[in-house]
């Protein structure tokens, strides 16, 4: 399996309770014989650097490497906290990270490349490994047909097709701290192939446990064969 970590669990106040069950979770998974790799986003730390640096007249470019940096901050955060059953070594490549996972150590990455969110980094290695779920943890409890932080109303959905999800994300460009839930980048590599994600809220790191194991936690984004 592949999980992207989102970056509400790292804000600026790290939360080491919750990094630290993440350890647990990942430890417990991995140790009864699955394959693992973990992709950190940036989060709020990493969307401050960035906005300070472009009010400064930092490029894009410069924008997205600080991106990349902090989310291997990040990666080597989570590392810390799985321990042994994780390479110590953060990858710079997507051939570095499947390397990883197929000697058997949790892969834990963060960004690799400029314009390209860690979104589709977890795609992109998920299609690599031929990874027979890829789950993408967030702070809510799934997708929802409105944005619910901002509308108590809204929706969440328990099922939602690749043409429904496109639909409902606003468009963001391609600057860097910008992406939302998903990018086109990542929807097209699960859409080309045929990726099973689930969205779910990373809140409570035992759920990757229950979806594993079969559990209807969050929502799952449906691809047509």
């Amino acid at each position: 399996m592949v999980i992207k970590l989102g970056g509400f669990a790292f804000t600026g106040e790290m939360d080491e309770q919750l990094i630290g069950e993440y350890g647990k979770v990942l430890n417990e998974i991995h140790s009864r014989g699955h394959g693992v790799a973990v992709v950190t986003g940036g989060g709020r730390r990493a969307r401050s650097y960035i906005e300070a640096a472009r009010r400064l007249g930092g490029t894009e470019t410069v924008c997205d490497q600080i991106g990349i940096l902090v989310s291997k901050i990040n990666a080597l955060t989570l590392i810390s906290s799985i321990g042994d059953a994780a390479s110590p070594i953060v990858p710079n490549t997507l051939r570095e990270a499947v390397y990883i996972f197929q000697a058997g150590k949790i892969a834990v990455s963060g960004g690799l490349s400029p314009a390209q969110s860690t979104n589709a980094v977890a795609a992109l290695i998920a299609e690599a490994v031929k990874a027979d779920v890829l789950i993408h943890l967030t702070d809510v409890e799934g997708v929802y047909d409105r944005d619910p932080k901002r509308f108590p109303d809204a929706r969440k959905m328990d099922h939602v097709s690749i043409g429904e999800l496109r639909s409902l994300i606003s468009p963001t460009g391609i600057r860097a701290g910008g992406y939302t839930l998903m990018d086109p980048t990542a929807l097209g590599v699960i859409e080309r192939s045929k990726l099973r994600v689930r969205v779910a809220s990373g809140l409570d790191p035992w759920n990757v446990k229950r979806i594993i194991q079969g559990e209807q936690v969050g929502t799952s984004i449906q691809v047509e064969a």
